[in-house]
């Protein structure tokens, strides 16, 4: 197995709004010295399809699903 240096992390955070997460993916190169992780905070099933996800499809994503929701507009 062939080690990747990662070079790059990048965290994007993701709440209801997949064409702007696929937006700000495609602007990421799809490289292996670039991580990429999405954290989506409890997004609607209604809104989103998970079963296509933006980014799934790309190796260097990772998909974090929060099961609880971690943030209140009124904070």
């Amino acid at each position: 197995m062939e080690k990747v240096n990662i070079l790059y992390s990048i965290i994007i955070p993701h709440y209801n709004v997949p064409e702007l997460l696929q937006r700000c993916l495609n602007s990421i190169p799809d490289l292996p010295s670039f991580q990429v992780i999405i954290v989506d905070d409890c997004s609607d099933g209604k809104i989103v399809d998970f079963r296509c996800f933006p980014g799934m499809e790309r190796e260097n994503v990772k998909c974090i699903f929060l099961k609880k929701k971690t943030w209140s507009r009124f904070c």
